[in-house]
C-alpha cells in the first residue's frame, strides 16, 4: 500500500492520501510490532502531517530495546516535528540525541546547525 502511495504523490497529491489511509487502516488494525513498520507508521503520518500521530509511533519505537537500529532516525524526525511545530529546545534535544546514534546525519547537522544559529 505504501509503496502505491508514494508513487501516486508523483501524479496527483489526492490519491496519495487515499493510500496512505488505507495502509495506515491495515496496520493499525494489525498488532504493530516490528520496528520497522512502526518506523513506517510513524514516517506516515509525518508525511500526512499527522504530527501527534507521528510523534506517538515513533516514541513507542524509542521504547523497543531491539529497536535500536532505528532510534538515530526516529529522534530525527521527532526533532524535525518540533522544528515544524516551533519548539526550538525539543527540537535540539532530539536532533542531539539522532547524532548519537546516526553522528553523520547530515540533516540533522544542518538543522541544528540551523537552529544554533537563531538562539
Amino acid at each position: 500500500m505504501f509503496n502505491l502511495g508514494d508513487m501516486a504523490q508523483i501524479q496527483n497529491q489526492n490519491i496519495w492520501k487515499k493510500f496512505y489511509r488505507e495502509g495506515i487502516r491495515v496496520l493499525e488494525r494489525t498488532r504493530v510490532r516490528f520496528p520497522a513498520r512502526i518506523y513506517r507508521l510513524g514516517s506516515v503520518f509525518k508525511k500526512m502531517e499527522m504530527y501527534d500521530d507521528s510523534r506517538k509511533w515513533f516514541k513507542i519505537l524509542l521504547r523497543k530495546p531491539e529497536a535500536v537500529e532505528f532510534y538515530g532516525g526516529a529522534h530525527f524526525h521527532l526533532g524535525e516535528i518540533s522544528m515544524i511545530e516551533n519548539k526550538q529546545n525539543s527540537a535540539e534535544y532530539y536532533l542531539k540525541k539522532c547524532l548519537e546514534y546516526t553522528p553523520d546525519h547530515q540533516k540533522a547537522l544542518d538543522y541544528l546547525s540551523s537552529l544554533e544559529k537563531r538562539a
